[in-house]
């Protein structure tokens, strides 16, 4: 049996308490740099690289939010489908891929979108700029 290009893919499904498993933004923060320095998350390898024997991925979906504040979270490492936003405090945060999330009037100045998938999100009345 040939393992030689196989990675093994834990996905870690947190529960509504996010941030009760961390003291604050900063500390998740840490814990996602902390991934990423072992080469955990994001899994990825290049072409004709032996891929790493294992990576995680973060799944909040449906995660609820709202009114919360996540100023300058890093969120680019996760899956944050049908999440609840609304009224959050955004500004400056990393988002992952967050389809069919709600961001209503939440604040998002300087947060930052670009890498990630935000199809059928709802923007209304959320301060951008």
């Amino acid at each position: 049996m040939a393992t030689g290009n196989v990675c093994k893919q834990v996905i870690v499904e947190f529960d509504k308490s996010l941030m009760s498993h961390f003291e604050s933004v900063e500390q998740f923060n840490g814990f996602i740099s902390g991934l990423s320095a072992m080469n955990l998350a994001p899994t990825v390898w290049g072409s004709g690289s032996v891929p790493p024997p294992f990576g995680v991925t973060l799944d909040f979906s449906g995660l609820r939010r709202a009114h919360y504040r996540l100023d300058g979270a890093d969120l680019s490492l996760c899956w944050v489908a049908d999440a609840d936003f609304e009224g959050a405090f955004l500004k400056g945060a990393q988002m992952g891929c967050c389809p069919r999330s709600s961001f209503r009037n939440a604040r998002l100045q300087g947060c930052d979108f670009s890498m990630c998938d935000i199809s059928d999100c709802i923007f209304t009345d959320a301060e951008l700029e």
